[in-house]
């Protein structure tokens, strides 16, 4: 029979002298409180969280550091250590070196120099933000939430997010419209904190069906949860471990907050989340998988993940490893906390949009990546057919492995080479007007200088050596000379304009000047450095990367390229370029 525990969700209280695990249940406490405090402390007590010592649960006894850090490790299931040998005072003699580790790498315990101070008595507002930390509420609290209390000035700085989050979310009230955040908090006074907070707690894999008033916490891997509402939060605990766990017909009404789980992968079916999703998995990478019917809107990473569904929003709030894998990301966005990110889009994974405000970030992968804005040095995106975009106080951007300029743009073409352009005035970002005419005051119709009827620019129509109309080409002859590098060749399309990059072979070529040759698309000929400019020198010397404004947008385009009485054709389209004989 699958047990179902209410739980306080950190009213787990850890009495030192009571290693004999009496039963709470068959005992008369003898100090069990008659005020205010008596509903929650039964209830610890219920829930076997307190356990009693020789009948009594020492309820207006000061809480310790180290107690608390029992506490929430055993109502999470915490089992992975933290590495504590930087700090003096956790040695590894006493009974709480392990509890406090577990705290560490909770992310609910942080040190001040090379101490964590165990036995010290913990403060209220201490506590408050140890829970609001482990509750992934510490960024959330708005200061507004802080202006009822009279003793809001004693709240010091490094608490005051954590309690006006806790404040926000309805979970501390105060007294007599008083915090006390200095004072220490007694085992009562966090029993009622808990209880305020009180929820369910899903401690055994199998199926588990029904509604949830308030939140519900899953501590056990292969907890399968199914045709449920949750009215607050639903929490996968560190217990989870690196276990699965499917949601299936679930609503959440606020957020779900993932701790737990692994590369098994937390699955959603049709459910829905109406809050943050919000992913800090301290242990491992989760994967958490979507169907079709389970967008989420919001979702919140703090480290790593693996991702499989479609999302509104995403935000990475901290240093992370994020591998998309399928899906789509409408918006992406790295804050500026979040330095050293990586994020790998894999192939059947699309991102539309992303921003990126973090130092040293990477992009990388075969998926589909639409635009980067970069806002923050040192971006390198490697996504093919990805529009790079440097803000004008940036450095260090990179585009397929080249140097994209403040203020500058890159498209990534399908080989991976990204390619630096500037967008023009003018429709489409380039020198020509609609239709392809070229400078003179032709009409409309693409037609060349010199009268010739529109239509007549086919490619192809003309006798061999013939004079393309408007053009006169020159009777040249094929070249057999490898001019173009076509590896590097091919079209990019950036806003609504198509754009033929072609790199040429120096060595060849012998000129460094682009001016000295003529180039040709579909048999109308361009006019110079005005259709026709330098993108990049390759760092060897080796290639010269030009680009020119494409008439049209069409697929497949022939360019000839022509040099004194000689001349290569090659056959152009949106995944790279061969020779055309």
């Amino acid at each position: 029979m699958k047990r179902l525990k209410r739980i306080a969700i950190a009213a787990s209280f850890f009495l030192v002298l009571c290693a004999q695990g009496v039963s709470a249940a068959n005992q008369q406490i003898e100090d069990m409180p008659s005020n205010w405090a008596k509903a929650a402390v039964e209830q610890a007590v219920e829930e076997r969280w307190l356990t009693p010592y020789n009948g009594r649960v020492y309820p207006d006894r000061a809480l310790t550091r180290a107690e608390m850090a029992a506490i929430v490790g055993r109502i999470f299931g915490a089992s992975s250590k933290g590495d504590v040998s930087m700090y003096s005072d956790v040695p590894g003699s006493k009974w709480y070196s392990g509890d406090m580790a577990k705290a560490v790498q909770m992310g609910a315990f942080q040190g001040e120099g090379d101490k964590l101070y165990p036995e010290r008595n913990i403060s209220r507002q201490e506590a408050f933000t140890v829970i609001s930390r482990i509750l992934e509420l510490k960024n959330s609290g708005s200061a507004e939430f802080l202006k009822g209390f009279t003793d809001r000035p004693a709240i010091s700085q490094w608490a005051s997010e954590s309690i006006a989050s806790l404040a926000e979310s309805g979970y501390i009230k105060g007294s007599g419209a008083m915090l006390r955040p200095n004072d220490e908090i007694t085992r009562a006074e966090f029993a009622q904190l808990m209880s305020n907070i009180t929820g369910t707690h899903l401690s055994e894999s199998g199926e588990h069906t029904g509604n949830y008033a308030g939140n519900l916490v899953i501590s056990a891997p292969g907890a399968t949860l199914k045709n449920s509402v949750i009215s607050g939060d639903l929490i996968l605990s560190d217990g989870v471990g690196t276990g699965n766990i499917m949601l299936d017909h679930v609503t959440v009404e606020g957020r779900l907050v993932i701790r737990g789980g692994g590369k098994d992968t937390v699955k959603l079916v049709s459910s829905k989340v109406k809050g943050d999703v919000i992913i800090n998995n301290r242990n491992n990478a989760v994967r958490i998988l979507a169907d079709e019917e389970t967008g989420l809107q919001n979702v919140l990473v703090i480290n790593q993940v693996i991702l499989g569904a479609d999302i509104a929003n995403l935000t990475v709030f901290d240093q992370a490893a994020i591998i998309i894998q399928s899906g789509k990301v409408t918006t992406l966005e790295v804050v500026p906390a979040a330095v050293g990110t990586k994020i790998t889009v894999e192939s059947g994974a699309a991102v539309n949009s992303v921003i990126v405000s973090a130092k040293n970030t990477e992009l990388s992968g075969k998926g589909q990546v639409e635009n980067v804005a970069a806002k923050a040095d040192n971006l390198s995106v490697n996504t093919p057919g990805t529009k790079v975009t440097a803000a004008a106080d940036v450095s260090g951007v990179r585009a397929g492995g080249i140097s994209v300029e403040a203020g500058k743009t890159a498209v990534i073409d399908k080989s991976g080479m990204g390619i630096v352009t500037e967008k023009k005035s003018g429709s489409g970002g380039g020198s020509t007007n609609a239709g392809g005419n070229e400078p003179g005051g032709n009409d409309p119709g693409g037609n060349e200088p010199g009268g010739n009827e529109p239509g007549g620019n086919e490619p192809g129509g003309n006798e061999p050596g013939g004079n393309e109309p408007g053009g006169n080409e020159p009777a040249e002859t094929p070249t057999a000379k490898d001019w173009v590098d076509l590896r590097t060749t091919g079209i990019v399309k950036v806003d609504f304009a198509s754009y033929a990059t072609v790199a040429l072979n120096l060595k060849e070529m012998k000129a460094k000047n682009p001016a000295e040759y003529d180039y040709y698309i579909n048999g109308m000929k361009l006019s110079g450095t005005e259709d026709v400019s330098v993108v990049m020198n390759s760092a060897d010397g080796k290639l010269l990367v030009v680009k020119m404004l494409l008439p049209d947008n069409g697929t497949t385009q022939i360019l000839k390229l022509v040099k004194d009485k000689e001349y290569m054709l090659i056959q152009l389209n949106d995944i790279g370029a061969s020779v055309k004989q």
